[in-house]
């Protein structure tokens, strides 16, 4: 009973800790966009954020990159567009 008691403890930890950091690089997105003045800064908020997370979610930084992408697009920040390209 007390192995059953620690392996449902650690199932819930991880479920719990894999459900959080899917969703962390879309809520580190969401608090830097919040703090950005201007298009330019938001375009860098998506560069920064997918940079740091693509390492450990792919998928996620991939999402993070075109929604960027596609607003340096209607913008029309060249370089920028450069940049999340090369990530």
């Amino acid at each position: 009973m007390h192995r059953l008691t620690i392996l449902l403890f650690f199932t819930i930890l991880f479920f719990t800790h894999h459900a959080y950091s899917q969703n962390s690089g879309w809520d580190k997105v969401d608090k830097q966009l919040s703090e950005a003045s201007n298009d330019s800064t938001r375009i860098l908020a998506y560069y920064k954020v997918a940079s740091e997370i693509y390492r450990s979610n792919p998928t996620e930084a991939q999402e993070i990159v075109s929604r960027g992408l596609s607003l340096a697009k209607d913008k029309r920040f060249a370089t920028l567009q450069i940049d999340l390209l090369n990530l």
